[in-house]
């Protein structure tokens, strides 16, 4: 490559620069040199990044350091030249500078210059992706700095390693080298070692590049923070750019499209700021990657395009390998199946001269993927036993997990059962090992929802075994689908425990640090007429509080559920009296599973476009014009109830739904029944939700704890107060006036102890200081809101109080409440609603309440209205202090609230879902038990002060 520089903003500063020397200036050439090499160090710097500008001036200053003799300057000015060319993509010129500055720095003895041009020698082999040479260079360097005695060589040697190693995809390597380079540094800071300020950055961003390829999510982020920490301190505009970039790719990784995209654009910014190409074209790479993701190829294909020339232009071969590999998966996905193949037959020629096991993974995955999909599924087994061996041999566990799909699918084409079967097993350990890695709930989330194809493949694999002789598959397909399911729950509960009984620490204090930020932040952005510009950096700084939060909120045990136990043990959880059915939706049919304490049966229906079918049930039964849901809806229950009623027999009294996919959406209990379309198929019975069969064991084998009062309830919205605090752009909510008839009302049914907060004294910071789990009963009559896009800033509208909370309590600050009490009445809308999941079902606030240890959740479906929510639950509480069970007591209310044309009125009761283990019992206070429990206390103190009385009269 040439290292002429030809650009006409060059030949002007060369210009400039003649001008500024005809101009009367009688600078010696030493002092020449000097302020050349001054300014252009000034333009190379981390707050610049201008090396293309830096250029002539360096030329300039060696020409004069060689005609003046003064070699050690020319080896100086040599070194920055290399940094230059290598900035702008001039390798040739880079080469040959640092070749030569290295030449004369060994002849001078001097040992700055010397590591100097190592470190960028070492970093241009690895930027040609020659990373053997890369690595000798700074072995090299290591031993050089060992025999001397000099610590801040030895960190940028290390550093320089665990760099290759992480490129390389040897991420074990990696973070062995960097924890090393870390560990002096930090000692050798601390004893007063000076160290170039960019290593401060770069240590930690290396340790965190090579904890984030091998799935430590969690760990990753906490060096990427003191990274980008360290980086903005020194304004290090690479160094921002680069946490950025890999935030996304976490993000993206993790399944969270949305907070990757974010990420991503504002790595864009930052790359375009520099003279290098190379960023911008690795951004533009990775945005491509979420078009794909998305399903929007022809975006994902134009920007894969423009990435690939940026690549080529810029020389770097191992980022142009990468995304051929790319834009061949997409162009094969287009049916541009000849395109496809000759995009990666060039990636395999350019690879194999390359060192680069992760390339060389991806690349072996998608000729494994086109040859599957072609029908040569013993070539594609053999590309993907290749990719997997390269995987695990490098340490790349984001990898594997792909490579042992694409080996069971493999299996299953060439009709070995028992391979795929164990190939599946395997990769839903290794996708189960990273999800226990990722520090936020809604990530873990998303990132289920993103690995679902390896449980659906497998749950798949074993119905269609299950079809022929080996009848045992389809309990083995039922608890596939249990372990995918009761996941997340299982480890937000126990993570929780951990939470809670932590002793207070450094992290915790961060932890209140960073909340603090987060209601500033969003109590700015609720006020009015901020402008678009504060708007949009004020939610960037909210992404990175939340995520700072989500890290130090996130405990360091490493928490996992167990496996779901055999299903005789799980259906004893069941009483005689109830059914659980479990629906799978696959893409031309659903599945059933309906398991009572002593049955198991699976059945399979053929239905078409279940989606707008549910869809149209849920407008029609919410709108004006509830009746005309009865046919759609009629439909639907005979598809997804008629067998489970012929299991159920007459002695069922309740039905539990396990739901995911569309059908989460869809409210059971208002089915019309089979038998009779007029009636909700709750006129027959309780219908109850659960995540999953083990979630519902597991709350019921907990020990029991009955807290000592009855109800805490508030209505923060109740005397003409209006949801204020609400975000920018959203529409401000009114007033509630009923919810404060709504509490007294409930609250004059107990007759234990009761706490009512109403109006401006219901706030956030209130409601989280109580001690909640000494409640039975937790009861909010309040707005709520949801953000589709970023779940977990969907919240409930508490009152915003005088200590700087934001009034919005949000699923993260949910699922840390320490809650023990046996239900949780959410009388808002849209409360049991939310983003929807093909692995789990709905992720709403109902959930969070859930994930904090509330044993039974009551919310709604879609919005209700004021006054008549107040007379539902009044009713539902009425049936609860009578000592009903939660089911029943909500079936009671629904029953009341439909009368005898249910249909005409549906949205008034139809929304209305309890969550969780319905059947529980609050136990509320009985009537005349706190009167009669007084009369005892006051005659046992009687009694004890008369028997004191009598020892005190005796003679001694």
């Amino acid at each position: 490559m040439s290292s002429t520089v030809s650009r006409p903003l060059a030949f002007a500063v060369i210009l400039l620069a003649a001008v500024e020397a005809g101009a009367g200036t009688t600078q010696t050439p030493p002092e020449q040199f000097d302020s050349l090499l001054q300014r252009a160090s000034a333009l190379q710097s981390q707050q610049q990044r201008r090396a293309d500008l830096a250029l002539p001036l360096l030329h300039e200053a060696i020409a004069l350091a060689v005609a003046g003799g003064e070699t050690r300057r020319e080896a100086k000015a040599q070194v920055k030249l290399g940094a230059a060319c290598m900035s702008t993509h001039h390798q040739g010129c880079a080469l040959a500078a640092l070749q030569r500055a290295l030449g004369l720095a060994r002849e001078l003895g001097d040992a700055e210059t010397e590591n100097s041009a190592l470190v960028s020698l070492g970093s241009l082999h690895a930027e040609l992706g020659e990373y053997d040479e890369a690595v000798k260079t700074f072995e090299l360097m290591l031993g050089l700095a060992t025999s001397r005695g000099d610590a801040a060589m030895r960190v940028r040697a290390l550093n320089g390693l665990a760099a290759i190693a992480d490129r390389s995809g040897r991420g074990a390597d990696g973070v062995r080298y960097a924890h090393m380079a870390l560990q002096e540094l930090d000692d050798g800071a601390r004893n007063g070692v000076t160290f170039i300020p960019q290593l401060f950055f770069s240590v930690p961003y290396n340790l965190g590049k090579g904890l984030s390829e091998q799935g430590e999510y969690l760990e990753a982020s906490r060096y990427f923070d003191r990274a980008r920490t360290a980086a903005e301190k020194i304004r290090m505009i690479s160094g921002v750019w680069h946490v950025l970039h890999e935030t996304g790719e976490m993000d993206r990784l993790q399944g969270d499209l949305a907070g990757a995209e974010r990420y991503y654009e504002r790595a864009l910014e930052e790359a375009r700021k520099l003279e290098s190409m190379d960023p911008e074209a690795m951004t533009l790479h990775a945005m491509g990657a979420v078009a794909e993701q998305r399903g929007d190829l022809s975006a994902a294909l134009s920007l894969y395009q423009t990435a690939l020339e940026m690549f080529e232009k810029a020389g770097f071969r191992v980022e142009v390998v990468d995304t051929l590999v790319s834009l061949s998966r997409v162009q094969f996905l287009m049916g541009q199946t000849s395109d496809a193949t000759r995009s990666l037959e060039r990636a395999g020629i350019l690879l194999e001269p390359l060192s680069e096991p992760a390339v060389s993974v991806r690349l072996k995955l998608e000729a494994g993927n086109q040859k599957l999909r072609t029908g040569s599924a013993a070539a594609a087994a053999s590309d993907y036993a290749s990719a997997l061996a390269i995987a695990n041999a490098a340490g790349i566990r984001t990898l594997v997990s792909k490579a042992l799909l694409g080996m069971a699918e493999a299996a299953r084409a060439r009709g070995d059962t028992d391979a795929a079967l164990r190939l599946f097993a395997q990769g839903a350990d290794t996708i189960d090992a990273v999800r226990a890695n990722i520090p936020s709930a809604d990530q873990r989330a998303s990132f289920v929802n993103a690995t679902h194809q390896m449980y659906e493949e497998w749950f798949e694999t074993l119905l269609e075994s299950a079809r022929g002789a080996n009848m045992g598959r389809r309990e083995q397909a039922f608890l596939v689908l249990e372990r995918e399911r009761s996941r997340n729950l299982f480890d937000a509960l126990h993570s929780n425990e951990v939470v809670r009984w932590r002793e207070p620490s450094a992290a915790t204090e961060s932890a209140h640090r960073y909340a603090e930020q987060v209601s500033a932040l969003q109590i700015e952005m609720a006020g009015p007429g901020v402008p678009l510009a504060r708007r949009r950096l004020l939610l960037q700084r909210l992404d990175d509080a939340e995520r700072k939060l989500d890290v130090v909120e996130r405990p360091r045990a490493d928490i996992r559920a167990s496996r779901p136990q055999h299903l005789d043990v799980l259906s004893a959880h069941l009483a005689p009296d109830e059914v659980f059915v479990e629906y799978a939706v696959r893409s031309d049919r659903v599945v059933v599973f309906v398991i009572t304490r002593r049955t198991f049966g699976m059945f399979e229906r053929p239905v078409a476009d279940l989606e707008q079918r549910i869809l149209l049930f849920d407008a029609l039964l919410s709108g004006p014009r509830s009746e005309d849901a009865i046919r759609p809806g009629l439909v639907l229950s005979r598809t997804l109830l008629a067998d489970v009623m012929a299991v159920a027999g007459a002695g069922t009294h309740r039905i539990f739904i396990c739901v995911a996919g569309a059908l989460a959406g869809l409210p059971f209990a208002a089915l019309p029944d089979p038998g009779d379309p007029s009636r909700p198929i709750m006129s027959r019975y309780e219908i109850a939700y659960a995540s999953s069969l083990v979630a519902l064991a597991e709350m019921r084998s907990r020990p029991g704890r009955r807290p000592p009062f009855d109800l805490f309830a508030l209505a923060p919205l109740a005397d003409g107060i209006g949801a204020t605090n609400l975000p920018a752009l959203r529409a401000e909510l009114g007033p509630l006036p009923s919810s404060r008839r709504e509490v007294e009302q409930i609250t004059s049914l107990m007759h234990g102890q009761v706490e009512t907060l109403i109006g401006a004294g219901a706030t956030e910071t209130e409601f989280k200081h109580r001690p909640l789990r000494d409640y039975k009963a937790i009861h909010l009559a309040t707005h709520a809101f949801l953000d589709q896009e970023i779940p977990s800033r969907s919240a409930i509208v508490l009152a915003r109080g005088t200590s700087g909370d934001d009034g919005w309590l949000q699923p993260r600050e949910i699922a840390s409440l320490d809650l023990a009490g046996q239900l949780v009445v959410l009388s808002a809308c849209r409360t049991a609603g939310g983003a929807t999941s093909s692995a789990e079902g709905m992720h709403s606030l109902a959930r969070a309440f859930t994930y904090a240890g509330a044993k039974t959740v009551v919310g709604t479906l879609w919005n209700v209205e004021d006054v008549s929510s107040a007379a539902f639950v009044e009713e539902m509480y009425r049936g609860i202090a009578a000592g009903g069970s939660v089911a029943g007591a909500l079936r009671r209310a629904q029953l009341r609230a439909a009368g005898d044309h249910p249909y005409r009125n549906a949205r008034q009761w139809a929304g209305w879902i309890a969550a969780g283990d319905p059947a529980s019992h609050p136990q509320f206070t009985a009537r005349g038990a706190i009167r009669w429990y007084a009369i005892g206390s006051v005659a046992v103190l009687l009694a004890i002060g008369a028997f004191i009385a009598r020892r005190r009269q005796r003679p001694r």
